[in-house]
């Protein structure tokens, strides 16, 4: 197998405050949990990648090829509980 590689470039938490917060772009990210077969319906974690090894690896998310299937399911998750979910087939990396 290859080495597939997701390169994080940015991300923001919008949180509502009654005291105006700001952070720099990584600051809030906590972690990044995957499902390498995503069925479509139903998360299945298969993997968790932490910020402080994210940002370790230039904030890129590296994994053997052959673990994808069809497509995947990424959660990124913030310091505060909040995520947001993106959904990635295999045509979506560059050969």
């Amino acid at each position: 197998g290859k080495d597939a590689v997701i390169k994080i470039n940015r991300f923001e938490s919008n949180i509502i405050s009654k005291k105006p917060l700001h952070f720099e772009n990584f600051e809030t990210l906590s972690m990044v949990m995957v499902d390498y077969d995503y069925n479509g319906e139903v998360f299945n974690f298969d993997d968790v990648f932490y910020a402080e090894d994210l940002k370790k690896q230039d904030y890129e998310i590296r994994f053997d090829s052959t673990k994808l299937d069809g497509q995947m399911m990424l959660i990124y998750i913030d310091i505060f509980g909040n995520e947001k979910r993106e959904v990635k087939k295999l045509k979506d990396f560059r050969r």
